[in-house]
């Protein structure tokens, strides 16, 4: 008996006036700028021809404008879920993102080095949030989503925070070289035991 595939499509929010500036945002509110907005009605333009069967989003502002403008244009209602919200980057939020990794230069070059097991435990800064615990939020919720929509294909906007660690841990590469842009995506299949990855699909 074949088992039916469910494709999650993980979109990364628009743009905000952070994004545009290089801060870190993390856990910090901010809604999308008009460029923003203009990447999500790319992002509903690019996906016209995919059945969703439903729309998802992280709970934060972002996130689900994000949502909500793709959502417009096929008549549907987004379910904002928990779980799926940004990294906490601590004492980092609100740094110049050339300025974060200028300081915290040594760590990050640790973290790409160490073995999975050990890099998911790696904290760079105060208050930063492990990969581990980013995993261990978002993976069940994942996983739920898999298991109430089987066979489907799904769309879930969330962060980029996200989305970065996930392909780590799926892939198994703390040293992978891997950013997603605003309005870009990749596809995790469901497997026997996790997800199979496709990044190479993300939108320019």
């Amino acid at each position: 008996m074949s088992t039916k595939t469910t494709e999650l499509y993980l979109v990364r929010h628009g743009r905000t006036d952070w994004n545009a500036l290089g801060l870190l945002q993390g856990k910090i509110e901010r809604e999308l700028d008009e460029e923003g907005r203009r990447q999500a009605q790319k992002v509903a333009e690019e996906f016209a021809d995919i059945p969703f069967s439903t729309i998802y989003s992280s709970t934060m502002v972002r996130a689900r404008q994000t949502a909500e403008i793709i959502a417009l244009t096929r008549g549907c209602v987004v379910t904002p879920i928990e779980g799926l919200h940004e990294r906490s980057y601590g004492t980092c939020e609100g740094m110049d993102h050339t300025v974060y990794e200028q300081k915290f230069m040594k760590e990050i070059a640790k973290g790409k080095s160490l073995p999975l097991e050990e890099y998911l435990r790696h904290q760079i800064a105060e208050g930063y949030e492990t990969a581990q615990e980013v995993i261990d939020r978002a993976l069940p919720r994942l996983k739920e989503i898999e298991q109430k929509h089987r066979g489907e294909k799904v769309l879930i906007v969330c962060h980029g925070g996200i989305i970065r660690t996930l392909v780590i841990y799926l892939l198994k590469k703390p040293d992978l070289e891997f950013s997603i842009p605003n309005g870009g995506h990749i596809r995790l299949l469901s497997g026997k035991e996790l997800f199979n990855v496709f990044y190479e699909e993300v939108l320019p």
